[in-house]
C-alpha cells in the first residue's frame, strides 16, 4: 500500500505544481495553435472528419472541453496536463510488473519531470494524450503476458487504436507490438491486438480514399508540407546531414539525461547480451522507433522537433528501473541529482536545445507588447490580420485574440508560403473595420497598401519594426 500511495502523491504533487505553473505559461508552438483554432471551426459545425492531413481525434478532444468551458487560452491547456499527469500511473505499474517494484517510481519520476514532455503538457498538442493512451496499451499487454488474459490485448488493441487517431507514428507501434507477438510465438493474441488496434487506420484510409482517391491522403500530406511548403530539402549541405543524423540521438540524451542515458543503454546492452527475452520485448520497439526517427530526418520527413522524441523516451525510461536492482540510498540521491542535472542541462541555450526547454514562455518582448495593445483595441475591429512575426509571436498574438479563428488570417512562415488573395479579400469586403500587424516592407504590408482604394489605414502603434494599424472600409 505504501508504495501505490507514493505514486498517487506524486500524480497529485505534479498536477498541482502545472495548475500553479499554468497562469504563468505561454502556447509558443504554431501547431498548437492551429489545432484549437481547428477544434473551433469543427465546434460551429460538428461533423464525422473524413478526411485531414493531421489525425482527427484531437479536434474532438480539444472541441469537447471548450464546449465545457470557452476558454481558448486555458481549457486546452489544463486537458493536456490532465492527461500528462493520469499517464504516470500505467507507466508505473508497467515498469513495476515487468521492470523493477523499486525503480518504478524513479522512472515515473523521470517520465513527470522531463523537460519536453513538461512543456508540452501545457500546449495544446497530441503529444499528451497520445502518449497516455499508449501507455495503457503498454500497460494492458503486459497484463496481458503476465497473466495470460486475452481481455487484455483486446483492451490494448482499444488503447492503441485510440492513440493512432491522435497520432501516426502509433500506426508503426501497432505494427511492432502485432509482430513481435507472433515472433514470440503468440499468434492468437497477435490477431486479437491487430484486429482491435486497426479500427481506427482502417477506417480512416478508408474514408481518406473515398473522399480523395488517396489512402494515405493524411500522411502524404504531412510530407507535402515538409518537402514542397518547407523546402526542407532543398540546397542541402553536408552539415544539415550531419545535424539530422545526430538530432534524435542527441534529443534523447537531452531529454532523459546524460547520466540516466548511460545507465538506460548498459542496462538495454546487457538485454541483449544475456538474451533475457521478456525485457528484449519492450527494448525492440525503443530501438526500431529510434531508427525510425534517424532515417525520417535524414529523408526530410520528419522536422527535428524535440516534441517527437517523447515516445523514445516512453520506451526507454523503463530501463533505468533496473538501476535499482540492488536499492540504496546512495542511488536514490544519484538519481535526484541526474534528474536535476537534466532539467538544468535543458536551459541551456544552444541551438539544438531550441525547443526542450521545460517552461513554455514567448521570448520575444515585443509579443507581449502588441497583446497589450490588442486588449484596447479589438472591441472596435471585425477581424485581425497578422504577418510572419516568428512560429511563436505570430500565433501566440491569435490565441490571445478574442477574434473567431474564422475572422483572422494568419501568414506563414515556411519557406514557400505566399499570401493567400482570397481570404484577405474576403476578410476585407465582407467586414468594415479590421486590425493588421505587420512588418515594414513585407508582403503583407505591400499588399495593405496596393488595397489603399478601398481601405483607410490608420496607424495604432509601431512595437520595434512592427506596425499595429487600424482598417476601415472606404
Amino acid at each position: 500500500m505504501g508504495k501505490k500511495l507514493n505514486i498517487f502523491l506524486l500524480v497529485g504533487a505534479v498536477f498541482i505544481f502545472k495548475l500553479i505553473l499554468l497562469p504563468f505559461s505561454e502556447t509558443t508552438d504554431a501547431d498548437a495553435v492551429t489545432r484549437i483554432f481547428l477544434s473551433i471551426k469543427w465546434l460551429d459545425n460538428p461533423h464525422w472528419i473524413m478526411t485531414d492531413v493531421w489525425a482527427p481525434f484531437h479536434y474532438y478532444l480539444n472541441a469537447f472541453s471548450l464546449s465545457v468551458w470557452d476558454n481558448r487560452v486555458i481549457m486546452p491547456k489544463l486537458v493536456q496536463i490532465t492527461f500528462s499527469c493520469l499517464t504516470l500511473f500505467p507507466f508505473y505499474f508497467f515498469v513495476k510488473r515487468e521492470f523493477n517494484s523499486k525503480g518504478a517510481f524513479y522512472a515515473t519520476l523521470f517520465l513527470a519531470f522531463c523537460p519536453i514532455l513538461f512543456r508540452t503538457s501545457f500546449m495544446s498538442l497530441s503529444n499528451a494524450p497520445f502518449l497516455f493512451f499508449l501507455a495503457l496499451a503498454i500497460n494492458e499487454i503486459s497484463k496481458g503476458l503476465e497473466f495470460k488474459k486475452n481481455s487484455s490485448f483486446i483492451f490494448a488493441g482499444l488503447f492503441l487504436t485510440l492513440s493512432s487517431g491522435f497520432r501516426y507514428e502509433s500506426w508503426l507501434i501497432i505494427a511492432i507490438f502485432v509482430g513481435l507477438l507472433f515472433v514470440y510465438k503468440k499468434p492468437k493474441q497477435a490477431v486479437i491486438l491487430g484486429a482491435f488496434a486497426s479500427l481506427f487506420p482502417l477506417s480512416w484510409m478508408y474514408s481518406n480514399w473515398a473522399e480523395t482517391g488517396n489512402a494515405l491522403y493524411s500522411i502524404n500530406g504531412n510530407y507535402r508540407w515538409t518537402h514542397e511548403i518547407m523546402g526542407v530539402n532543398e540546397e542541402l549541405h553536408w552539415k544539415e546531414y550531419i545535424k539530422r543524423l545526430i538530432f534524435f540521438p542527441y534529443s534523447w540524451l537531452l531529454l532523459v539525461g546524460v547520466p540516466t542515458g548511460i545507465i538506460i543503454i548498459q542496462k538495454s546492452w546487457k538485454s541483449i547480451t544475456t538474451k533475457n527475452k521478456k525485457q528484449l520485448f519492450w527494448l525492440i520497439p525503443f530501438l526500431v522507433l529510434f531508427l525510425f526517427m534517424i532515417y525520417n530526418s535524414l529523408k526530410g520527413n520528419l522536422l527535428n522537433h524535440h516534441r517527437f522524441t517523447g515516445t523514445l523516451v516512453l520506451f526507454s525510461l523503463p530501463f533505468f528501473a533496473l538501476y535499482f536492482e540492488q536499492y540504496s540510498t546512495k542511488k536514490r540521491n544519484l538519481a535526484i541529482l541526474f534528474l536535476l542535472i537534466t532539467v538544468g542541462f535543458s536551459f541551456f541555450q544552444i541551438a539544438l536545445n531550441k525547443g526542450a526547454q521545460p517552461f513554455p514562455i514567448v521570448k520575444e518582448s515585443y509579443c507581449n507588447k502588441i497583446n497589450t495593445i490588442l486588449e484596447k483595441q479589438e472591441i472596435e475591429a471585425d477581424y485581425l490580420l497578422v504577418d510572419f512575426l516568428s512560429w511563436e509571436s505570430t500565433y501566440n498574438i491569435a490565441l490571445k485574440s478574442v477574434y473567431h479563428p474564422s475572422k483572422i488570417y494568419l501568414q506563414e512562415g515556411a519557406k514557400h508560403s505566399q499570401l493567400n488573395p482570397e481570404k484577405l479579400q474576403e476578410l476585407i469586403k465582407t467586414n468594415d473595420t479590421g486590425i493588421v500587424i505587420y512588418k515594414h516592407n513585407s508582403p503583407l504590408h505591400a499588399y495593405i497598401n496596393s488595397q489603399i482604394e478601398q481601405l483607410q489605414p490608420e496607424e495604432i502603434e509601431q512595437v520595434e519594426n512592427i506596425h499595429i494599424v487600424r482598417l476601415t472600409k472606404r
